[in-house]
């Protein structure tokens, strides 16, 4: 059994549907995902090497938000990572640290030759 956050317990305690609850609703019943699956299946890539790819049908619900509420690829992170009523369309249980913005402190290359030896005696 997982441990619900202290949000999911507030989200469902509400009695009020708010607008975007209703209309994830009625896409989810409007649009034939069995259909569309099928259709798109052939195209995906496998999972031959490498890091495994997102399930289609997680993939093909969060593009349908995507398109329909206009966002960018990190406005629809954002958006089911804040959003109580985007997670169960997407098949998000709990939100997931977000990818970090910016970009990562570039190596500095370690030196790769010998040190000199110096002798205990001067001359």
């Amino acid at each position: 059994m997982k441990q619900i956050s202290f949000s999911q317990v507030e989200f469902e305690r509400k009695k009020r549907l708010t607008k975007r609850e209703v209309f994830l609703a009625e896409l989810e019943q409007l649009i034939p995902w069995s259909a569309l699956l099928a259709v798109v299946l052939p195209y995906y890539p496998k999972s031959s090497r490498g890091r495994p790819p997102v399930g289609l049908a997680r993939m093909l619900r969060v593009y349908c938000v995507q398109v329909c509420y206009n966002l960018s690829d990190e406005g629809v992170e954002d958006a089911i990572t804040n959003s109580q009523a985007l997670r169960p369309l997407s098949a998000l249980t709990s939100p997931h640290r977000p990818r970090s913005r910016t970009k990562p402190r570039p190596v500095t290359p370690r030196c790769t030759r010998p040190r000199k030896e110096t002798s205990g005696t001067s001359a």
